[in-house]
């Protein structure tokens, strides 16, 4: 919160992020949540400003991005401000500055995540869990909020403390189940402690209590420890009835009810309710940083930096009226806040006119504050969605920005419930963490060397998730990530480090990456090697200069499309490009050749030459009928809504297609022989076979009858055999088969056979394998699946004979899926749903953060 001052303290950004926000606006969240801390300090101390709202994914790695975050310098508590104006801040220093840049590149303070202990336990508990604050009295106001009203709760498949007792000379075991915690509304279990608290005496109650004998004596169980006996709980002796009638109890449940009451309601806080001047002041700090909110807002949502070449100083002159400097450019920010105070925002412009240049509000670190509010405030939502959601996956890449950070972007995929379309995937982005500052001490070597290590960043992701209060151990079902060695290692990965924290995770391999390697195999043929490597040069040629490439954009109609080896979608259509415009680059180069400029003329005539060469041609045309049927599934791979059967099924489908034109090679490049020809009979090329000579070692050497025999032999059956074996050994059956989920779908049932059995062989071995891996998912009811699976299969033969639908999809399949009659169905269903099939949502925030975070813009010796 800002308090006293415009940048937020510590505490009031833990608070903001901690708030759970409505689906309204930022700004409708700050004018019902913000407090003032420092009410006895001043009657006109300032109020936080909190955020919330929907904001599309891009916005959000735009807000928290490290363009638009600057870096958050704290400022003294202990300045003295005039009571009767609102309260200085840093932003005095800023008329000061002796030089700006266009933004800061520091990260948020909300990716820098404290290191934890490795291996350490508490590192993967709840920042909610009631056994956490046991004894303590200094808890924040927030906190006790989220303690009352959300404290933490076990999930479903949680399994519950117990207490060993001996009756009639035989050990039993008692435990308990969410039926208590619905039958006491006070009643917590403590994860940490294993046993139970009410919440209401752990933060109100006394430490100690006057018996009837006026002896004192400590509260004992339920208050300073946790009730681990559960032989008996209810009756003459029960420990909840009896606890329940303590008078303690009843006083610290009257207190709780009181302050949250207290806390919803400000004007109904005693201080307020005595001091309405201290209220109205209140309600007016927070009018102020309205306007500066809802700007950087609307900048964050059209991916728009906000700072200028200077950014300090006053923005209304007297002499200037509401107009900004003429000859520098101080800022979108500063800006659009006087384009408001132009189209006639008259509480914007009272409150500059009116207040001293200490407490404008709008320096750069004000909107360091803002802007890291609005990041909270958008993860928050989302980690709440998900928390939510009964399973979700992890999907993490890191790479290295232009201001040479290494940072890890960090999404998370879930199921959410909507009243109009039903069950929907979210894929959303969460945070950038910068890996080098984020990483855990433990995993520094002793020489003091930060190796990004598989296990280090394993860590570095479970402490962000902790961070999140998100359950890795009972609800994590998936992690994505590429294929790269430190990622997926079985031995040392960072996959497999999670999955020490949460047992129920699978490695899901991106598949994009998959494709976009296998396609690179095709390199590994040298007419095709070739082929690219003049490709490539002619691209770069036609971007050479202005005048070249308005020379190629007048004959093809567009520029050229570039060969990028990783952005997957834009080297299926750089080559296609190329094979439909051959003749047209070739036209272009025929121009540039007669320029009287020698060098360029030059380069253009060599090129020419070069892509007049028949195998050149034919190995372009040979490698775009292979991207021809790969870049439909690139482009479906990267759909977040796509669940892992429907890709595997796609995968499938395209390695169909190339073994049979594998299997009917000739008459496949009959007709790719016929483009050719086409194509080179308007550029006046003749296509010959190379001589043959009787020993050969450096080029292709096969005997042919015919030039279309000869380039059959040499670049298409080469290009296809490469690329058809990596993608078969990349993708294999295990891979593809979706952990023997795919048997759930009614599509991949055996609908005919009415009279059948559906449990073969095969399907009940596909079953016990789905009943060992996900038992705990099932609470330990996988013995049910297979008499599920019976009535499952009976239903969907029933609908089909009546004509029904078939769903096609896991999606459209939960919708139809009643959780009541087959539940252990219904929860696997969900867990295919989630699952990933690519990255593709980390790579598009790397790409969002290059627009909004150039070299230009990196760091200057200022720091900013």
């Amino acid at each position: 919160m800002l308090s006293k001052h415009s940048v937020p303290s510590e505490s009031s950004k833990a608070s903001l992020k901690r708030t759970k926000s409505s689906s309204q606006s930022l700004l409708n969240y700050f004018t019902k949540k913000a407090k003032d801390n420092n009410s006895e300090q001043s009657p006109q101390n300032h109020e936080a400003v909190s955020s919330s709202g929907s904001l599309s994914d891009e916005t959000h790695a735009h807000l928290q991005s490290p363009t638009v975050s600057g870096s958050v310098q704290s400022v003294s508590e202990s300045e003295s401000h005039d009571p009767s104006v609102p309260s200085p801040s840093a932003d005095a220093d800023e008329s000061h500055s002796a030089s700006a840049s266009c933004c800061s590149t520091d990260l948020p303070t909300s990716t820098h995540l404290a290191a934890a202990p490795e291996n350490s336990e508490k590192s993967l508990v709840s920042l909610y869990d009631i056994g956490l604050f046991v004894g303590k009295r200094d808890i924040d106001d927030q906190t006790k909020e989220k303690l009352l009203e959300s404290p933490w709760t076990p999930p479903e498949n949680y399994k519950f403390p117990r207490s060993e007792h001996t009756k009639l000379g035989k050990t039993v075991f008692r435990s308990i189940n969410h039926t208590h915690l619905k039958r006491h509304h006070w009643l917590a279990v403590s994860d940490v402690h294993g046993g139970l608290y009410c919440k209401y005496c752990v933060l109100f109650a006394p430490l100690e209590v006057v018996r009837g004998t006026g002896r004192r004596s400590n509260v004992g169980s339920l208050v300073n420890s946790a009730l681990k006996s559960f032989s008996k709980l209810y009756g003459k002796d029960g420990a909840l009835d009896n606890h329940e009638k303590n008078k303690y109890h009843i006083d610290a449940v009257g207190a709780g009810k009181d302050f949250l009451h207290t806390y919803k309601s400000p004007p109904s806080n005693i201080v307020n309710r005595l001091n309405a001047q201290r209220l109205d002041a209140m309600q007016d700090n927070r009018n102020r940083l309205k306007p500066n909110l809802k700007t950087i807002v609307f900048c964050g949502q059209q991916n728009v930096s906000l700072r200028g070449h200077r950014d300090d100083g006053i923005l209304m002159d007297e002499d200037q009226a509401s107009q900004g400097s003429i000859v520098e450019n101080d800022g979108n920010f500063r800006s659009l806040l006087r384009f408001r105070i132009e189209a006639g925002d008259e509480n914007l412009k009272t409150h500059l006119e009116k207040s001293s240049s200490r407490s404008t509000y709008i320096g750069k670190n004000t909107q360091n504050g803002l802007i890291l509010c609005c990041g909270e405030e958008i993860c928050e939502k989302i980690c709440d969605e998900a928390r939510q959601s009964p399973w979700f996956a992890i999907i993490f890449d890191e790479t290295t920005d232009g201001s040479r950070k290494e940072l890890m972007s960090v999404s998370v995929r879930y199921l959410r419930n909507t009243c109009n379309k039903g069950t929907v995937v979210c894929e959303k982005f969460l945070c950038y963490v910068d890996c080098y500052q984020a990483i855990r001490p433990t995993d520094i070597s002793e020489s003091g060397e930060k190796r990004l290590t598989g296990k280090a960043l394993g860590h570095i992701v479970i402490d962000l998730f902790c961070k999140f209060n998100l359950d890795l151990k009972n609800r994590c079902v998936g992690v994505g990530t590429d294929n790269c060695a430190v990622m997926a290692s079985e031995v040392k990965g960072a996959v497999a480090e999670i999955q020490k924290h949460a047992p129920l995770a699978v490695r899901c391999p991106c598949l994009n990456h998959i494709l976009n390697n296998s396609l690179k195999k095709s390199n590994s043929v040298l007419a095709c090697k070739t082929a690219v490597t003049k490709m490539k040069e002619v691209i770069s040629f036609s971007n050479g200069s202005a005048k070249l490439n308005e020379v190629f954009k007048r004959h093809l109609g567009q520029a050229m499309t570039g060969l990028c080896e990783t952005r997957w979608s834009e080297k299926h259509d750089g080559t296609l490009q190329f094979c439909h415009s051959l003749p047209k680059i070739c036209d272009a180069l025929e121009e540039i050749s007669s320029w009287e400029t020698s060098e360029t003329s030059s380069k253009a005539y060599s090129l020419l030459k070069s892509l007049c060469d028949a195998e050149f041609i034919i190995s372009v045309f040979a490698l775009g009928d292979i991207l021809a049927l790969t870049r439909p599934l690139s482009l479906f791979l990267q759909s977040p809504r796509v669940d892992s059967v429907a890709a595997s099924d796609s995968v499938k489908d395209v390695l169909s297609v190339l073994e049979k034109k594998r299997t009917e090679v000739e008459s496949s490049f009959h007709l790719l022989y016929e483009r050719v020809t086409a194509v080179v009979s308007e550029i006046d090329v003749e296509i010959q076979a190379p001589r043959v000579a009787r020993r050969q070692g450096n080029r292709a050497n096969h005997p042919f009858s015919s030039p279309e025999e000869y380039f059959r032999r040499a670049v298409f059956i080469p290009i296809l055999d490469a690329t058809l074996t990596d993608l078969k050994g990349r993708l294999s059956d295990e891979v593809l088969e979706s952990f023997n989920l795919r048997v759930l779908l009614p599509l991949s049932m055996d609908l005919v056979g009415v009279q059948g059995s559906p449990l073969t062989p095969e399907i009940r071995k596909q079953l016990d394998k789905l009943a060992q891996t996900y038992d705990d998912a099932l609470l330990n009811k996988s013995y049910l699946l297979e008499s599920e699976y019976t009535m499952w299969v009976q239903k969907w033969r029933r609908i089909k004979l009546q004509g029904g639908d078939i769903p096609e999809s896991a999606i459209q399949t939960i919708d139809a899926c009643d959780s009541d009659m087959y539940p252990s169905i219904h929860t696997l269903l969900k867990i295919l749903a989630t699952l990933p099939v690519s990255v593709a949502t980390a790579e598009r925030s790397f790409s969002t953060l290059r627009r909004v975070k150039c070299k230009d813009l990196a760091p200057n010796q200022n720091g900013r």
